[in-house]
């Protein structure tokens, strides 16, 4: 089942950097790289996670894990930076990640709970 995320893309271009890269399987490549060579190819960067979240039966077991530590992150910023958002990043996204680029340029002016988030965002 695929599930609707914050601002239709707002953080989807940054977890898909993650999926992607961030998190580094036991043979020290990422996690998902293999699935995303394989069933998303042709993706553009900023729905990569949307196009492995519709395979998710087919990912290797590490993928599908970081996958739903994604969506954790998602949900979690979602929840708590959405006030931030429509004080500080107003533009509209145009490419992957820019949200989380205003947030990181505004991290004195966050919310506590937001600052938190992107804390335990950026170091899974």
């Amino acid at each position: 089942m695929m599930r609707t995320r914050w601002s239709a893309g707002g953080l989807v271009g940054f977890v898909a950097i993650l999926v992607a890269s961030a998190a580094l399987a036991g043979d020290g490549k990422p996690a998902c790289l293999a699935e995303t060579q394989r069933w998303c190819p042709m993706v553009p960067v900023g729905l990569v996670q949307a196009c492995l979240q519709a395979h998710q039966r087919e990912l290797s077991a590490e993928c599908r894990k970081r996958l739903g530590q994604v969506n954790q992150n998602i949900d979690r910023l979602g929840r708590d930076c959405q006030s931030d958002v429509n004080r500080f990043c107003t533009q509209p996204q145009t490419a992957a990640g820019q949200r989380v680029v205003c947030l990181e340029a505004h991290r004195e002016q966050l919310s506590p709970g937001c600052r938190k988030a992107l804390d335990a965002t950026s170091t899974e």
